[in-house]
């Protein structure tokens, strides 16, 4: 799932659970540990209080990581771009 995948979902249940996540600091600490443990090692670090800056931070490490749909799906493995071929 992505970034933006998971933020439509978390928000979507935010709505019914405000008991469970009473401030925005408790908000970011459970959205992050819904990521990508990858994702997670990069942002946990920053501390970040916001719930809007965490989630464009987790989109631009999803884009770096290449976890978002375009770069998976376009990454060739095995071949250098242009490389020749090595048949006879």
């Amino acid at each position: 799932m992505s970034v933006v995948d998971y933020e439509r979902y978390f928000s979507r249940l935010s709505r019914y659970t405000v008991e469970f996540v009473p401030t925005k600091i408790d908000s970011c600490k459970r959205f992050l540990r819904g990521l990508h443990d990858e994702l997670q090692v990069q942002l946990a670090l920053h501390r970040i209080t916001e719930f809007v800056d965490l989630v464009e931070r987790a989109r631009m490490a999803e884009q770096v990581l290449g976890f978002d749909k375009k770069t998976k799906n376009t990454h060739t493995v095995g071949k250098r771009p242009g490389a020749a071929s090595s048949n006879p």
